[in-house]
């Protein structure tokens, strides 16, 4: 048994030593995060896989997350806003495409080809997303493994 709880302090020890290795964030992407939000207050990164950085921030009272990759090039901007804030079409065409849906959180997503809107809601027990242009056209609907998980754990709260 003591050798059994040995074991799982190494691995416990050993996992906290390689989150705390994560790569730091390059002069690059902090210099173009800089330039593109001055105004950024509380920033705190994080990797979000070998290519990509996250920024989480707030400004002028909001929360924001921009997204960043190694080189530094500008990636996306995403906002939580209120549903009176979405353009009339895309919320009808939501409304229409997913009429029993609880609507959870809505988010802006800028990139660099357009503007787009992500729904986060709760159909049949279980949480989904849905992205849509600024002209109300469903563009995607997003979930991956890591998501499911993550949603099946805000479930259960």
């Amino acid at each position: 048994m003591r050798k059994l709880f040995n074991i799982s302090l190494i691995f416990m020890a050993f996992t906290v030593i390689s989150c705390a290795q994560k790569g730091d964030v390059s002069q690059s992407v902090k210099k173009a995060f800089n330039q593109k939000f001055p105004d950024a207050k509380k920033v705190s990164w994080d990797q979000e896989n070998s290519h990509e950085w996250e920024a989480e921030f707030t400004r002028n009272g909001l929360e924001y997350s921009a997204n960043y990759s190694v080189n530094g090039e500008w990636l996306e901007t995403e906002s939580e806003i209120e549903s009176a804030e979405v353009p009339a079409q895309v919320s009808q065409n939501m409304t229409k495409d997913y009429p029993d849906a609880r609507i959870k959180e809505v988010f802006k997503v800028e990139r660099k080809d357009g503007v787009f809107y992500e729904y986060e809601f709760k159909l049949n027990g279980k949480t989904q997303e849905a992205l849509y242009d600024s002209s109300g056209n469903k563009v995607e609907n997003q979930k991956s493994a890591e998501e499911d998980e993550e949603y099946e754990k805000e479930d259960d709260d």
